[in-house]
């Protein structure tokens, strides 16, 4: 059940484990190997990310903490958080994280600096989190039937789906997508360096892509089904955009789309 993926520099990868409570390496020629942790127990690792200081920051689900590693494997808990079924955490290029909390409250996105929390919104059920160069945080869900956007005046608005998970609409209307489009539960998303946001639809069993227009609207933008058929789980986008890596939980795969 490998569930988070994430770059840790060099062409390597770290990943999370949710079934074997496993924090595995994988190399640029795919070795992969085990961390060998020590300090807070793993449970239920889900999505994670490399924090600006170099340490790897996850939620560890079932134990509703956050915690970071440091490159000798030493796990801790980040205190003054409270939480229940964390989801995911990433950061921007600011330094700020962004913590998906989903069963506080009907959900949250907490904003925090140096393990601190600034702020906290309401969204919810948020699952996965991700930040844009312009500094917006795209938040997918795991009911509400739409993809979210916070901007850097802590602002949030919806930016695409019809508010039904299951419904007919798929990729909608390229140019108006809000209200015109279908999201289905999202497990993972990524804003990648070509402006777009690829994301993981669980219920469409579907990687996905949004681009913005030509302003950086993503309402107005298109979407794309890119690939379908298995159980995505998380997504990370490679530096030139010409690789897709994703997690399959259910299938116990991790997965190359290689764009051509």
């Amino acid at each position: 059940f490998p569930e988070g993926l994430i770059p840790a520099g060099n062409d390597s990868w770290y990943i999370l484990q949710r079934g074997s409570f496993a924090v595995r390496r994988m190399d640029a020629f795919g070795k992969i190997t085990t961390v060998n942790t020590t300090g807070t127990a793993l449970s239920h690792p889900w999505h994670g990310a490399m924090s600006p200081s170099g340490e790897l920051y996850f939620c560890n689900k079932s134990s509703n903490l956050l915690v970071k590693m440091n490159n000798a494997g030493v796990v801790s808990t980040v205190s003054g958080f409270t939480l229940k079924d964390p989801m995911a955490v990433t950061f921007g290029s600011d330094g700020f994280g962004y913590l998906a909390n989903r069963g506080t409250d009907g959900g949250q996105v907490i904003k925090f600096k140096d393990d601190a929390v600034v702020k906290t919104y309401g969204v919810p059920m948020p699952t996965c989190v991700s930040v844009d160069a312009a500094g917006r945080v795209l938040i997918g869900t795991n009911s509400s039937g739409y993809l979210y956007m916070m901007d850097k005046d802590g602002n949030i608005s919806k930016i695409a789906g019809e508010g039904n998970t299951k419904g007919a609409k798929g990729d909608g209307v390229p140019g108006d997508l809000l209200d015109k489009s279908t999201i289905g539960m999202v497990n993972g998303i990524w804003c990648a360096k070509d402006g777009a946001v690829y994301f993981c639809d669980v219920t469409a069993l579907s990687v996905r892509k949004l681009t913005p227009d030509s302003e950086g609207d993503y309402s107005k933008g298109r979407l794309e089904t890119i690939c379908s058929g298995f159980y995505p789980s998380d997504i990370v986008v490679s530096e030139d955009c010409s690789k897709i890596f994703v997690t399959s939980a259910t299938t116990h795969t991790i997965r190359l789309i290689e764009i051509i």
